[in-house]
């Protein structure tokens, strides 16, 4: 199987999902994709014989995916003539009859089967791009209708119906005489009404771009997601960075030229920054590492300079959202000073530029660094000054061992000298007061030597307490960080689903009550590795 094909599919299956809204497997399943691979059609009539293809499926994505296979433009229209209930009138089959023959002529259509006809020519034609005014809006609980005319003719105008998905998504943009871009599907009513299915608008021009920039800023401010309470401090210490940017862009040159050598880690995710597919791509990110990578610190995105429409997807709604519910915290830096985009205003910290998201992270190591440094000098000062006090005692008691020494000897010097006269009168009362003097001097010799020894003794040990408190101050830091992430591992989602729970999807929401299931309805189970599809066979309340 060629696994670059079957990649550039599951590329194009998330441009689709992406455009109508829906989720991947409702457009196409895997093994269908893979089969298409192994089967490599040549033409429409190719895909009804794969498994999971069907004429509404090949008739809405047939031409693009027969495009990405075979690298060139489809025009076969083989598959779409009119049969019985939708065919051209050229191929109707002749009806017999015992009446003499007439001559041909063209088949009269009911009105049924001509808007059946027409509505399988829109279908061919797949998702259209649009560009108009919004005007004549009319909503409902969960979806709307509006008509959106052509900017320059006034009176070229064609209705518009959006549904709940399209319109949860898009409503900020639904504002009288806004210029946007619609991608739609146009079809026919059973009444004849011309009529294009909305799945996604984007504003259009710079005007059109700043009035849904604020549209969308009020529409995110009364949701709290910029709210400084609901934004996470940045880490007192960042060492694991996810970065998210464009890996060909200036910015993150201009990033990792600026954050120097201080031995960060940094787990770079390269991401589309503009374009068609820039808004998944981010989102997908944010996703991604959040799962992937629990240990890291800070997510940092970023994205050099650049227009208006340049930033479309750092000014969507689905990128703010995976912001505001990513679990790691998060630090921007999009465009230049005067630039502020929806996903700043989301983001935990946003900084003016990606050299200035360099700096406040170098510039935290280096205060770090500093800290770490003047602690250690603190360390290094103090036990050089307990040496010094001791170094001083000890020279002190020396001092005064050896004034005490001489003192003593000139005593007894002056006093054998007075009693060398009276030596032979009182000689064996000298030897008694002379071996009761060296008694005194051992006493004091070896006194003094202990008070040498404390000092020494106390010197050491203050040593050893120096090395010991650091050692502490130093283990107490690592604990911190440790028990920081023993706490924050168990919170992860994967872990949950690890131990054997599962979520429940039904309709892409998640399933809290048995209530909401009827026999027959189509589940999604997401397990910790993979996710199950499967119907509701009993169900008890």
């Amino acid at each position: 199987m060629d696994f670059n094909l079957l990649n550039l599919l599951k590329e194009k299956r998330r441009e689709i999902a992406g455009r109508e809204g829906r989720e991947l497997f409702r457009v196409f399943q895997n093994k269908t994709l893979e089969a298409t691979v192994e089967a490599m059609p040549k033409g429409l009539r190719d895909l009804e014989n794969i498994k999971g293809w069907g004429k509404k499926k090949i008739a809405m994505y047939g031409r693009e995916i027969l495009e990405v296979l075979n690298g060139t433009p489809v025009n076969d229209n083989s598959l779409f003539s009119f049969n019985s209930k939708s065919t051209t009138p050229a191929q109707t089959p002749a009806v017999k009859s015992a009446t003499p023959k007439q001559p041909a002529g063209p088949r009269v259509l009911s009105v049924q089967e001509l808007l059946a006809y027409l509505n399988d020519r829109f279908v061919q034609l797949g998702t259209l791009q649009v560009r108009g005014e919004i005007t004549e809006i009319s909503k409902r609980d969960n979806y709307c209708f509006f008509t959106i005319k052509d900017s320059q003719s006034q009176d070229h105008l064609v209705s518009c119906f959006m549904g709940r998905i399209a319109m949860n998504a898009y409503d900020y943009l639904l504002d009288e005489g806004m210029e946007v871009v619609i991608s739609a599907v146009p079809s026919l009513y059973k009444t004849g009404r011309f009529s294009l299915t909305v799945s996604k608008i984007e504003a259009f021009g710079e005007g059109a771009l700043k009035k849904a920039f604020e549209a969308l800023k009020n529409k995110l401010q009364d949701k709290g997601f910029f709210d400084v309470e609901r934004k996470r401090p940045m880490p007192e210490y960042i060492n694991k960075i996810g970065l998210i940017t464009s890996e060909s862009g200036a910015a993150v040159r201009d990033f990792l030229k600026n954050l120097g050598n201080y031995g960060f880690q940094i787990t770079l995710c390269d991401v589309r920054v503009e374009g068609d597919y820039a808004e998944e791509s981010i989102i997908n990110a944010i996703g991604k590492l959040n799962k992937a990578r629990p240990d890291l610190d800070v997510l940092v995105l970023l994205r050099g300079g650049g227009s208006l429409e340049n930033f479309k997807a750092f000014n969507s709604e689905g990128v703010a959202e995976a912001i505001v519910t990513s679990r790691l915290p998060i630090l921007t830096g999009i465009g230049h000073e005067r630039d502020i985009s929806i996903a700043d205003l989301a983001a935990d910290l946003s900084l003016s530029t990606p050299t200035a998201v360099a700096a406040y992270i170098k510039n935290q190591r280096i205060g770090l660094i500093e800290h770490v440094g003047r602690i250690a000098d603190d360390l290094a000062a103090a036990a050089e000054n307990i040496l010094s006090a001791q170094k001083e005692k000890l020279a002190d008691a020396q001092m005064g061992l050896k004034n005490s020494y001489y003192e003593i000897l000139h005593n007894q010097k002056v006093k054998l000298g007075r009693l060398a006269a009276q030596m032979q009168y009182g000689l064996d009362k000298v030897f008694n007061r002379f071996r009761e003097l060296e008694k005194a001097f051992i006493h004091s010799f070896y006194h003094q030597r202990s008070l040498i020894q404390a000092h020494l003794h106390r010197t050491g040990q203050i040593t050893r307490e120096s090395c010991i408190i650091l050692a502490k101050k130093l283990q107490f830091h690592k604990g911190r960080l440790d028990v920081a992430e023993a706490a924050l591992m168990p919170l992860s989602p994967e872990a949950v689903l690890k131990k054997g729970y599962s979520i429940v999807y039904k309709s892409g929401k998640v399933l809290k009550n048995a209530a909401d299931v009827q026999p027959g309805d189509m589940l999604n189970l997401k397990l910790y590795k993979g996710n199950i599809l499967t119907s509701a066979e009993e169900i008890n309340n």
